[in-house]
């Protein structure tokens, strides 16, 4: 079993906030809805900022990871196969035809990223770092409700 460096954790890190980023601006100029464009605008902004957060984490170069947990190939899998498959996300994205559905799109993206961050934070043996992240995955849970919310504000219009 291969050891997991930090800087290949943050790697991916940086790329879920990065797609979140790109597909949030695509569905925020691909809807008509101005409450979604708004939301999905917002969320474009605060993936930025989490993908700046990662970044400060390398500086911190005393991080341990505890690979005990898991072994660096089921993480790399699960990083490529359910957080990275570029094609499913587009095939995904196509599919989007209402504002429910790209509501549902980011509902699904969020919960991915908690699942992921989760997993992350129970590998990092440093709790400035371990802090960082949980501060993460609790605006990630606001991203969720927010869109959750909305949706069913959506629904109940019908």
């Amino acid at each position: 079993m291969t050891k997991i460096l930090f800087s290949k954790i943050v790697e991916f890190a940086t790329g879920i906030e990065d797609a979140g980023y790109e597909f949030y601006n695509k569905i925020s100029s691909k809807t008509k809805d101005p409450k979604i464009k708004r939301i999905f605008t917002s969320l474009a902004k605060a993936e930025l900022q989490h993908k700046k957060t990662f970044a400060n984490m390398l500086k911190d170069k005393s991080v341990k990871i505890n690979t005990d947990l898991f072994p660096e190939e089921y993480y790399f899998e699960y990083a490529s196969k359910v957080i990275f498959d570029k094609e499913k996300l587009e095939n995904e994205y196509r599919m989007i035809d209402s504002p429910i559905d790209a509501l549902n799109f980011g509902i699904r993206r969020e919960l991915d990223t908690i699942l992921y961050y989760q997993e992350l934070n129970r590998m990092i043996d440093e709790n400035k770092i371990e802090t960082q992240v949980e501060n993460i995955i609790k605006e990630e849970r606001k991203h969720f409700m927010k869109l959750t919310n909305y949706k069913e504000e959506l629904e109940n219009q019908k």
